[in-house]
């Protein structure tokens, strides 16, 4: 029995810190552990091919009022990273680097990352798989894995 609550207390504390998040079902879960990391956040990362997803917005724009710095890296402007534009504390960047994946990096306490886009129609009715984690050496490598891909950016206002 010993032996199994070692292997347990293991287990649980190497993996402890991520979740997965299976879509479509745990598509209001998602959100909702996106929202509670924005609202006490000063700073927020979003790498993606796209972004169209209005919920999510509706959870930037109010970070945003609060006084979040959102950095909004995409290939695409259509649609939702045009109307964040017009907001204070939003910078937003056109990736010339082919993005395949999403990353979504708030402050240095949580990461998630996806396959694709962000994209609400997709979320919501096709199969796919979000990580998120408030690891520090994952977020501290992810951060600077991402650091090639802001730094070739170039800002949408210039």
């Amino acid at each position: 029995m010993i032996k199994l609550l070692v292997l347990l207390f293991i287990f649980v504390s190497v993996y402890a810190q991520e979740t997965i998040f299976k879509l479509p079902d745990n598509h209001s879960r998602f959100l909702h552990q996106l929202d509670r990391s924005f609202k006490t956040a000063s700073q927020i990362l979003i790498i993606t091919p796209s972004l169209h997803h209005s919920d999510l917005s509706k959870k930037l724009l109010s970070a945003i009022k609060k006084g979040t710095t959102v950095t909004l890296t995409v290939q695409e402007t259509k649609g939702d990273p045009l109307s964040l534009i017009q907001y204070k504390n939003i910078e937003l960047y056109l990736s010339e680097v082919k993005l395949d994946q999403t990353l979504i990096l708030v402050d240095d306490s949580l990461v998630c990352t996806s396959d694709g886009t962000i994209n609400e129609e997709l979320f919501r009715s096709a199969h796919s798989v979000i990580r998120c984690s408030d690891n520090p050496n994952k977020i501290r490598s992810i951060r600077n894995a991402s650091y090639p891909f802001i730094q070739h950016a170039r800002p949408y206002l210039e």
